[in-house]
Parts: C-alpha cells; sequence; structure tokens
C-alpha cells in the first residue's frame, strides 16, 4: 500500500467506468426511494469537473438505458435550460430524480424531498 497516491493516478481511478458504474449501481440498490421503494429519491451527485459529470451521465445512460434522457441530468453553468432542469428537479412529482452537477449546486438549492448525496 503506497504512502501517498498523486492526484492524477487517483483521477483515473474515479474515472473509470467500473468505479462509476459501482457507485451508480450502489445508488440504484441502495439510494433512500420514494413511491412505495420503486424510484430512487431526489439525489445530487457532484462532480469533479464537466468531464465527469458528462462521464457519470454516459455511464448511468448506458446501464440504464430505459431511463436514458430524463431520469438523471447534468446541471452545470454550462448546460442548456439549467434553471428549467432545476426547477423540475424541485418538483416532486417531476421524473427527473438525479442530478449531476459540478458548480451550480454547490451552494445549496432548496429541494425538501431530497433524499441522497454523493460525492
Amino acid at each position: 500500500m503506497p504512502d501517498e497516491i498523486d492526484s492524477s493516478a487517483l483521477n483515473e481511478w474515479l474515472f473509470n467506468e467500473n468505479t462509476v458504474n459501482k457507485v451508480l449501481k450502489l445508488l440504484m440498490d441502495n439510494g433512500l426511494k420514494v413511491n412505495n421503494v420503486n424510484t430512487i429519491g431526489k439525489t445530487i451527485i457532484f462532480a469533479k469537473n464537466q468531464n465527469h459529470a458528462k462521464f457519470i451521465e454516459a455511464c448511468f445512460n448506458s446501464m440504464y438505458p430505459m431511463l436514458k434522457g430524463h431520469y438523471l441530468k447534468v446541471i452545470t453553468h454550462s448546460s442548456d435550460k439549467a434553471k428549467h432542469a432545476i426547477d423540475l428537479f424541485k418538483q416532486a412529482d417531476k421524473l427527473l430524480q438525479i442530478v449531476v452537477s459540478v458548480d451550480m449546486l454547490y451552494t445549496g438549492i432548496d429541494v425538501p424531498e431530497l433524499l441522497n448525496l454523493f460525492f
């Protein structure tokens, strides 16, 4: 076991498909749920940067193609229609359940239904 790990080596470990898929599976299997435990509760995943956020989204879409496009969205300052996506996420009865953010939701967001946070 090394005494220290270089940040670039750590990023390689974090940005690989196997690790992201394991974390997403952990969330989908064990995250807090709603609707009689059929739907993952409102969740924010905090990514390291825009590329990491897009990578998480691509992994999710590959693992859960039936949920692609409406269940998880990347919301950052460079996202198209970010405000609309945030407004959708805030609504308990809307299906956007997971948002991946880099820089936009760190200062706080008022979502009383928020159940899961992943860093």
